[in-house]
């Protein structure tokens, strides 16, 4: 069996300066990104309590597409990719994420765990709808990304 390799890490093979970068390694982006998001919720509340949610929300999408926007000059090295990328997407969406789940406790006061669930599933109906979107825009054809031997997924080459 052939191993299914990211995306990013065959764009980043493709266009940046390590052709033999491997998912091993690529994988570091997605875990900083979770990371900055769960710590980084704290700190949107603190700033949500100084600025206002609406402030908090846009500053988090500011920083979120920033991060997106400034990964199309730090492609060509992994360690800055890792701060545009990883670190920046992170701090964005946890900023930003926190305040969608206090307004609909606000709303909700009686049922704040039916409100945050409905925020969470939302999250991730997002995460699973427009997956299937930017397939479709990016890779219509459905080609498997390219990668460098099986070696990578953990299995040799027979």
């Amino acid at each position: 069996s052939q191993c299914k390799y990211p995306y990013i890490t065959s764009y980043i093979r493709q266009k940046g300066n390590d052709p033999h970068l491997t998912y091993g390694t690529s994988v570091w982006i997605f875990t900083l990104t979770t990371a900055c998001l769960g710590v980084f919720l704290f700190v949107g509340t603190k700033i949500a309590d100084c600025i206002g949610p609406r402030w908090t929300t846009l500053l988090g999408c500011l920083i979120q597409s920033s991060g997106v926007a400034l990964t199309y000059f730090t492609v060509h090295d992994f360690r800055l990719m890792l701060l545009t990328y990883g670190a920046m997407f992170g701090i964005g969406s946890g900023i930003a994420y926190i305040n969608p789940l206090v307004c609909a406790m606000q709303w909700m006061p009686k049922h704040k765990g039916m409100a945050n669930g409905i925020v969470v599933a939302g999250f991730g109906a997002g995460s699973l709808i427009f997956n299937q979107v930017q397939t479709l825009y990016i890779n219509p054809k459905n080609v498997s990304p390219a990668g460098p031997s099986t070696e990578d997924c953990g299995q040799s080459e027979q």
